[in-house]
């Protein structure tokens, strides 16, 4: 069975992180196990924990390195600029009810846009698969109405499941 996916993706500063904190709450709540991908899109390498054992077998050579203890599992791998596919792949061998994506506005996949202003739309409109949008103006649906926001995530996501 594939895990069904939902992006959400704007402009920085649109409230990405934000929603997607909401949301994430929102879906253990209802009782969902969900995963979350994040597109760093800073032209740098993520922060990674200092001074870890797996970040220390990863400096001594290991493409990947992972730890597990207590049912928490870390993952930490040198890829060659691995594409969004690639990832859903890793993610979709999880026990996962969703996967939530921020970033990556060019993917196929379902997406929810964020907006910080009406012409955030224009710039956005070439993208596929929107099925909503939240942000200012007439419009979309107003971000700022977070019942709304979540009422619509959840019905989204119970016609998913």
């Amino acid at each position: 069975m594939t895990i069904p996916v939902l992006q959400v993706t704007g402009f920085k500063e649109s409230g990405k992180t934000t929603l997607l904190k909401r949301w994430t709450a929102l879906g253990k709540a209802n009782g969902w196990r969900v995963g979350v991908l994040k597109h760093h899109g800073h032209q740098s390498v993520p922060l990674q924990p200092e001074g870890v054992d797996s970040l220390e077998l990863k400096k001594a050579g290991a493409v990947v390195s992972g730890v597990e203890g207590a049912g928490v599992f870390q993952f930490l791998a040198d890829m060659e600029a691995p594409d969004l596919s690639t990832l859903l792949n890793i993610y979709q061998q999880l026990p996962l009810d969703v996967i939530l994506i921020e970033g990556y506005k060019k993917a196929p996949h379902p997406k929810v846009l964020l907006l910080r202003s009406t012409d955030d739309k224009a710039s956005l409109e070439d993208l596929d698969n929107i099925q909503t949008a939240f942000g200012p103006g007439e419009e979309v649906n107003h971000f700022q109405d977070t019942d709304k926001a979540d009422a619509w995530f959840e019905q989204y996501m119970r016609s998913k499941l």
